[in-house]
């Protein structure tokens, strides 16, 4: 308790800065329109329970900016996404099979890295929307398909895995991330041992 107390004195801000951040709550994105030269996004207090709803929300505002403004390649991307959602809300059931189908593929790569609980509660994360991105287009047509490659393919050229760790997480995390997708068949992305990564996966 000494210690703390002599802590607080020290840097007497520390108390005031714990209240402000319990006082002020994480905040998301709902919407965005164009002000003069510029653009206001708005923004409401994150709610689990809500997150599709706000997302869907954001993403809706964005395809209006998108359009209004001539973003043809955002224009695309967030249609893709509208279709994959409503295809996605058709066959909620399909979320659950797919669960089913690649919980083994989440298990063998946490177990094959020293992951701390925060990095295992993460990867599971990326799990989930990993299963969601694959429910949301299994069954898109060709056409959707190939602008679905053109708006989220991501190609990594001998990028380096150090830029990643500085963003955050760990290295095991970051491996055990992309050994994920890879299993997944979102990915096919390779790691030597200097950390260059090189391959294609999908963003999302």
């Amino acid at each position: 308790m000494a210690k703390h107390q002599r802590r607080n004195r020290k840097h007497p801000n520390l108390r005031r800065e714990k209240h402000q951040q319990r006082q002020h709550p994480v905040m998301i994105p709902v919407s965005i329109e164009k002000v003069g030269e510029g653009f206001v996004v708005g923004s409401a207090p994150y709610d689990p329970n809500r997150a599709d709803e706000y997302h869907r929300s954001f993403n809706n505002s964005l395809k209006v900016f998108a359009d209004e403004h001539g973003v043809e390649h955002l224009s695309k991307e967030l249609a893709l996404e509208e279709k994959g959602h409503e295809r996605l809300d058709r066959a909620p059931h399909r979320l659950k099979e797919l669960e089913e189908e690649y919980r083994a593929s989440l298990e063998k790569v946490i177990s094959r890295y020293s992951l701390s609980a925060s990095d295992r509660k993460s990867l599971k994360r990326d799990w989930e929307l990993s299963l969601k991105f694959i429910a949301m287009y299994e069954d898109a047509m060709p056409e959707e398909l190939r602008k679905l490659r053109e708006c989220k393919l991501h190609t990594y050229a001998s990028e380096s895995l150090n830029d990643y760790i500085d963003f955050g997480g760990s290295e095991a995390y970051w491996r055990a991330s992309f050994d994920l997708q890879n299993a997944l068949g979102l990915g096919m992305v390779t790691i030597n041992a200097t950390g260059s990564i090189n391959g294609e996966t999908f963003s999302f």
